[in-house]
């Protein structure tokens, strides 16, 4: 949103956890930055997707963990609740009509359902559908109170409100740090032959 928002306003807007403002009105233009949000997320989606064929065990373990990380079942609901990015854009762009409704729904639906039965199908575990539950919505239930005290800090209580090219400092200090954490905790998304080798000899020893 940001980043096409400056694109095509030629200036910087602002944005906060949940919500991004342009700095400009040029109708019907912003909308692109509104689609732009929903694009990336199916983007990842779909690469996601695509790693799930690799031969590699941490690709595959990589890409289901993409897939998850979007948070497809939300996309799939909201416009079906006149919500989200997508809804929000086209009723403006189409008109807030039964068509535009249900052209949304569908085309959301016929984006994310595909990664998502692929990343289903690659579930060993048992029963399947009780472990692609809990991974659909177990991280969400985990990191949404967390993002909401995020927003509260930042609007109600201006903590690192300072912004850089209109992203607040809180924003960036988030961005770090799950970067720093990540790079701490990608090792256990599979561990490598050499490591598995070493537990092993371990283990015999």
């Amino acid at each position: 949103h940001h980043l096409v928002g400056a694109a095509v306003c030629g200036t910087w807007g602002t944005m906060t956890f949940n919500v991004f403002s342009l700095s400009c009105a040029n109708e019907p233009y912003i909308y692109i930055a509104t689609y732009a949000g929903p694009a990336f997320t199916f983007g990842l989606l779909w690469v996601g997707a695509s790693m799930l064929l690799s031969h590699s065990s941490f690709t595959r373990h990589f890409g289901f963990a993409l897939i998850i990380a979007q948070i497809p079942w939300q996309r799939m609901i909201m416009p079906f609740l006149r919500g989200n990015d997508e809804y929000y854009a086209s009723k403006h762009l189409f008109g807030a009509t039964g068509a535009t409704y249900w052209m949304v729904a569908l085309i959301v639906l016929a984006i994310c359902l595909p990664p998502l039965i692929s990343a289903c199908r690659t579930i060993a575990n048992k029963p399947r559908a009780v472990w692609f539950a809990g991974a659909l919505i177990l991280p969400f239930l985990l990191w949404a109170p967390v993002y909401a005290l995020f927003e509260y800090l930042l609007l109600q209580r201006q903590v690192l409100a300072e912004t850089i090219i209109g992203v607040p400092m809180l924003a960036i200090v988030n961005f770090v740090a799950t970067a720093a954490l990540f790079g701490l905790t990608v090792r256990f998304i599979e561990p490598s032959t050499a490591q598995v080798r070493r537990d092993a000899v371990a283990a015999a020893g």
